[in-house]
């Protein structure tokens, strides 16, 4: 078992209050919830705010060679979501950097062309 964004953020101290925003009250949902059973919409979610990369890109990349097409608002958002981690990120985790591209190009034949896209963005910008 993974650890919880609340283990990764120290156990920080709930900061839920009435009427938070959407992510807000997404994060108090899930913090609580080992990684690794995140559902892949959560996943890519996480992903897109850039929540402890370090321990959930391993996961998404997992799950995305599970199944390229995982997500919960589309088709392929896991891997739409994982493309588009900024440069910043894969520069300094190389050894991760190319995981992802192999994972993420046995997939591109299932992907959507618009994920497809973001797959090839991705590949230059990691070069």
């Amino acid at each position: 078992m993974t650890s919880t964004f609340r283990q990764l953020d120290g156990n920080a101290p709930s900061a839920a209050r009435d009427g938070g925003s959407a992510l807000e009250d997404w994060y108090q949902r899930v913090r609580d919830i080992p990684i690794d059973q995140l559902d892949s919409g959560d996943l890519a979610r996480a992903c897109r705010q850039e929540l402890f990369l370090d321990a959930l890109v391993p996961i998404a990349l997992d799950r995305i060679a599970e199944d390229a097409n995982a997500g919960g608002l589309y088709d392929g958002e896991l891997a739409s979501a994982v493309a588009r981690i900024p440069n910043r990120f894969w520069t300094t985790h190389r050894e991760l950097s190319d995981r992802a591209m192999r994972v993420l190009n046995m997939a591109r034949p299932s992907l959507d062309e618009d994920v497809v896209a973001e797959v090839n963005a991705l590949k230059k910008s990691v070069r």
